[in-house]
């Protein structure tokens, strides 16, 4: 594989949750970078004794500043292609392959609540899954990555396996060097004033009006779904309250 691929993801609190996280990550052997967002249950120093490259903020910026912090990492680096996530994601051997394409923007399949409303194409549904084996994640990662080999009248794996989409949801997303096209004039990818949520659509309609979104057919994780912001709809942009 010539690609050089970086794993960034996000933290805010949530220690088990982020130990389950890079516990697959590092199993995958990519490098990894974490941005946390000021916790105070632990992860900070948790990073500091496994040793993985982070970001440790003083103050709580919220999410889009740490996914900023990640693309201004990822735009100054030479790795060719970076997969961005929070925390609530397992990622499994080969998802991260099944995404890498000359795309600019490509996000995974995904279990069928970690979808949510936003985008049900996304979602594989009928299977039922068990995060904490973590042979479930694989076997389903397994299984679509066996179909991507087949092929079909000589066609590829780029062919079949990535579909175009409008919309999808930003917990887990794969990022070609061609995304720098979208940055903003302050040289942020993600608008600040969306300070937890919202960046996933704005960043889409802007892919979208210029070239495509894409969902990889072949790539599986497993998405906690609302862990981020303990399912809490409203208020999610306020850094004043203590989501874990």
């Amino acid at each position: 594989m010539k690609e050089k691929v970086l794993l960034a993801f996000t933290t805010f609190n949530q220690l088990d949750m982020t130990r389950k996280c890079l516990e697959y990550a590092m199993e995958l052997g990519f490098d990894i970078l974490v941005i946390d967002d000021c916790s105070t249950d632990g992860t900070q120093q948790y990073l500091s004794d496994i040793k993985v490259e982070a970001i440790l903020k003083s103050e709580r910026k919220g999410l889009t500043d740490s996914w900023n912090r990640a693309y201004k990492y990822f735009k100054a680096s030479d790795y060719s292609h970076m997969v961005l996530s929070n925390n609530d994601v397992l990622i499994p051997k080969g998802a991260v392959e099944g995404m890498i394409s000359e795309y600019p923007l490509v996000v995974p399949m995904c279990n069928e609540s970690g979808a949510g409303y936003a985008c049900k194409e996304q979602a594989i549904k009928s299977i039922v899954f068990n995060p904490e084996d973590s042979s479930n994640v694989e076997i389903v990662q397994g299984w679509i990555g066996s179909m991507n080999r087949c092929g079909v009248d000589g066609q590829t794996f780029h062919d079949l396996w990535f579909k175009s989409i409008k919309c999808w949801t930003g917990f887990c997303m794969c990022m070609s060097r061609d995304i720098i096209f979208w940055e903003f004039v302050d040289g942020n990818l993600f608008d600040p004033r969306n300070i937890n949520v919202g960046n996933d659509d704005d960043l889409a309609k802007r892919v979208n009006a210029y070239a495509s979104t894409y969902i990889a057919l072949g790539a599986f994780v497993y998405h906690f779904k609302g862990a981020s912001f303990n399912k809490q709809i409203g208020g999610r942009d306020d850094l004043s309250r203590d989501y874990k």
